[in-house]
């Protein structure tokens, strides 16, 4: 039996005897065209996720129980995960799949270099899913600093505008030359 020499609860659980060997290096490529490589979308419990195929086709992935449990470790799947999937080839409509693979960044690494392999797809779709997340900029959110002569040729502009009644409800903010704005005030 394994000693347990690090202390804490659980730990037994995680000796030597459990632990996956990661093997010979060789990284899984698809073997069949049945097989193609996916980024996963979403999680939705129960063993099940949503991946993207590299053709863009969206299908429900089943992971299998090799991928759960004392294994999940090592093979985590989440959100905009590079895996390998096998499409079921009894269905008429391909709308299942199963999860063979999932890839660390280091193997993406190595598949991106790889001269026969195209996931270029699937990295765009991953690079599009971790982009999603992120507010992107507006008019709004920008300040725009300027300099009197700047700000006079606006307001110029502003009152042509008014005049020719395109613009009807205008708010101005003017300040005085030696007032200070402080921006955490605005």
């Amino acid at each position: 039996m394994v000693k347990n020499t690090t202390g804490g609860t659980k730990t037994k659980g995680l000796a030597r005897k459990h632990v996956r060997n990661t093997g010979n290096g060789r990284i899984r490529l698809p073997e069949d065209e049945l097989e193609q490589f996916a980024c996963v979308d979403a999680m939705l419990g129960n063993g099940m996720c949503r991946v993207t195929l590299d053709t863009g086709d969206t299908i429900m992935g089943h992971i299998p129980g090799k991928f759960r449990g004392k294994n999940k470790r090592h093979n985590l799947i989440a959100i905009n995960t590079i895996i390998l999937v096998g499409l079921r080839e009894w269905e008429r409509d391909k709308k299942n799949c199963d999860v063979m693979t999932v890839y660390n960044d280091s193997e993406v690494k190595q598949l991106k270099e790889h001269p026969t392999i195209k996931i270029s797809n699937v990295l765009s779709k991953q690079l599009q899913n971790a982009s999603f997340g992120q507010k992107q900029s507006t008019e709004d959110d920008i300040v725009d600093f300027c300099d009197k002569e700047a700000e006079e040729e606006e307001d110029d502009e502003l009152k042509d505008l008014v005049s020719k009644k395109v613009l009807k409800n205008i708010e101005q903010f003017k300040t005085e030359q030696n007032d200070e704005i402080d921006v955490d005030d605005i």
